[in-house]
Formats: structure tokens, C-alpha cells, sequence
């Protein structure tokens, strides 16, 4: 089985929590994304539980003005790629999706930015 999921818009990296005298948090930006995006996975995907799997990432951010190539242009700044993942990989958990995201056993991730016709977005794969 192979599940297809794009989210759209700017993909958004899992900052490190912040640390206060009123406890742990994370910033309100990554917040607000993470619950649009476990409500889009939720509206979108009737696969639920999904256990042990592989998974392709691909973050495409939008272009700049100064590109002037016409595909995609692989991203080699900020945010680190590791970040962008795990916020994917707790969407995914807190949407039902995945039931562990422990259980992925293979990952391949690309950061690119966008072809000229493209829109920023996440484009995942999961295969059992």
C-alpha cells in the first residue's frame, strides 16, 4: 500500500521547546501550523494506524526572486532538515495517521525550492 499526501503552504520546522517559570511550550507559529496541518491530514486521509513503514519527504519552499532557473533548485540553507521532519513525523502522529512514528524504519527527504509554476508545500509517501 502506498499513501499519497500533499499539505499545502510553507513547511514550518519543530523548533526546540521553549522553557519558562510557567513550564514547557513551543512557539506560537509552530503551533499554529502543526494543528492546520493535523486538521488537513485528518479531513484528507482515512488511512489511520498505520505501524511499520518507509517514508519520502519532499519540502518545497518558496523560490526567490533572484532564481532565475526554471525547475526545482535543491535548498541548501535553513531550516535544518532534521527539524522540518519531525514536525511532519508529529503531525502525522497526532492526525492518526501514523501510529508510532517510531515504526518508520526507512525515511529519504528532499528540500528544494519551488519550480517557477509550483506553490510551497509538503509532498510525503508512505509505503508499508
Amino acid at each position: 500500500m502506498q499513501l499519497e499526501i500533499k499539505i499545502p503552504g510553507k513547511p514550518v520546522p519543530c523548533p526546540r521547546p521553549r522553557v519558562s517559570d510557567r513550564g514547557t511550550y513551543y512557539p506560537k507559529k509552530y503551533k499554529d501550523w502543526k494543528k492546520q496541518a493535523v486538521k488537513y491530514l485528518a479531513f484528507t486521509c482515512d488511512v489511520k494506524g498505520i505501524e511499520a513503514c518507509s517514508i519520502s519527504i519532499t519540502f518545497i519552499f518558496q523560490r526567490l526572486k533572484t532564481q532565475r532557473q526554471i525547475g526545482r533548485i535543491p535548498k541548501t540553507t535553513r531550516p535544518d532538515i532534521d527539524n522540518l521532519c519531525k514536525a511532519v513525523f508529529d503531525a502525522l502522529q497526532e492526525s492518526g495517521i501514523l501510529a508510532d512514528d517510531g515504526k518508520i524504519w526507512s525515511a529519504h527527504v528532499d528540500k528544494y525550492y519551488a519550480a517557477i509554476d509550483e506553490q510551497p508545500r509538503i509532498e510525503i509517501t508512505i509505503s508499508r
